[in-house]
């Protein structure tokens, strides 16, 4: 009996549930659309969330703006024009070549700079002058933006300009383009010079002490409060050397020449009063002795103050 019943229920799970399971999957979907189609859908089982993957080149990506392109012959935001002066010499042959950018509407430099530099077109050339009056206005045009100068095809000097004043990096080289000189500026003065001033504003210079490498090194510059220069002078490794000249203060009339030793190493030579002046101009002492009171030597006047007067 035992048998008959275990032979019953192996027969019944081995046909009859086999049956039950494909009526099952067999069992069509009969949903209809409005239409009167089947809808098209497929259902995904799994167990784990699938993961999308991408070729590089297929994964969407915000295109990167290109810089905007230098705008040609602007120089620290100023518009600029180009030039070049070249010079041939008479008996040699040799060719100096300038090439050069400038202001293409006139700015006025920094009046506190001691050289400005400027192509004087009358006389086709770059030069530095200490001023620009008025009436050579017509005549200039201020140096802005980068300058070579070449020898013979081979560069000797490259730099910077920036509103008449000597800026940025300045190298010389000789005939052989070997470096032989540099020096760094900001617009004018050298970079590492420490400049005081009168006003917070920055503007009104009051003095200028040139430093390279934490020396002092370079032109020495004292300037009253409207300005004009009282004291100015060249440092050499820490030393006053050559000529210093002061100045009565609101004039360009010179004060006093005084004469210290060209070698900086010379500890032994004394500073030596070269000329100085009175207020009006006179002479009162020269190569360190005073002049005695109506010589012909009084009556010499700063040399500087006769030109000025013929041009009046």
């Amino acid at each position: 009996m035992k048998h008959l019943f275990s032979s019953l229920l192996f027969l019944f799970s081995a046909i009859v549930l086999p049956m039950c399971s494909f009526a099952q999957t067999d069992k069509k979907d009969t949903t209809l659309l409005l239409s009167g189609k089947k809808p098209r859908y497929y259902v995904v089982e799994t167990d784990t969330v699938p993961e999308l993957i991408f070729k590089p080149d297929t994964i969407p990506t915000r295109k990167k703006r290109k810089p905007p392109k230098p705008k040609k012959k602007v120089f620290y935001n100023l518009k600029c024009k180009k030039g070049f002066v070249r010079t041939i010499s008479g008996t040699s042959g040799n060719v100096t070549l300038e090439r050069f950018y400038y202001l293409k509407e006139w700015k006025d430099p920094n009046p506190y700079i001691p050289d400005l530099y400027v192509w004087d077109l009358t006389k086709n050339q770059i030069i530095k002058v200490s001023r620009i009056e008025a009436d050579k206005k017509a005549n200039y045009r201020v140096l802005h933006g980068p300058y070579v100068k070449e020898y013979n095809g081979v560069i000797i000097e490259t730099g910077a300009f920036y509103i008449g004043t000597k800026h940025a990096r300045w190298e010389s080289f000789d005939k052989n383009y070997i470096l032989v000189g540099k020096t760094k500026f900001y617009k004018g003065w050298p970079k590492e010079a420490k400049i005081t001033y009168f006003d917070a504003e920055r503007r009104k210079v009051k003095e200028v002490m040139p430093y390279e490498y934490g020396k002092l090194q370079g032109d020495y510059y004292l300037f009253g409060d409207k300005g004009d220069v009282l004291l100015k002078g060249r440092y050499q490794n820490g030393v006053k050397v050559g000529v210093w000249i002061d100045y009565f203060p609101n004039s360009i009339n010179r004060k006093r020449e005084t004469k210290y030793p060209d070698d900086p190493d010379d500890t032994t030579t004394q500073p030596l009063i070269l000329k100085e002046w009175n207020e009006k101009g006179k002479l009162i002492i020269i190569d360190g002795k005073e002049i005695p009171a109506g010589s012909k030597q009084a009556d010499q006047e700063d040399a500087i103050k006769k030109r000025l007067k013929r041009k009046r």
